[in-house]
């Protein structure tokens, strides 16, 4: 679950959601709707923290648009082959 939908269903300003994670900035809650909106990536710590602070809901991958159809690291890239037919 991305961490705006988790935020809006329990009904938390941007401000309380930083505050159950830990963050002790004066612009904590600017923080946190950077993360909402992709301006930035939380860092692995703050990842950690919003992972134990939503028991479980919001993960790390939830901060980055993988394919939801294979694993990450396991899709495989098309090796480049020379055109048969260039001289």
């Amino acid at each position: 679950m991305k961490l705006a939908a988790y935020r809006a269903s329990r009904g938390l300003s941007h401000d309380q959601m930083a505050e159950l994670v830990g963050l002790a900035s004066p612009h904590r809650a600017r923080a946190v709707r950077r993360w909402e909106n992709g301006e930035r990536i939380p860092r692995a710590a703050q990842m950690a923290k919003i992972s134990v602070a939503t028991a479980g809901t919001v993960t790390p991958s939830d901060f980055f648009d993988l394919p939801t159809d294979a694993p990450a690291g396991l899709t495989r890239a098309t090796p480049h082959t020379p055109d048969s037919g260039a001289a």
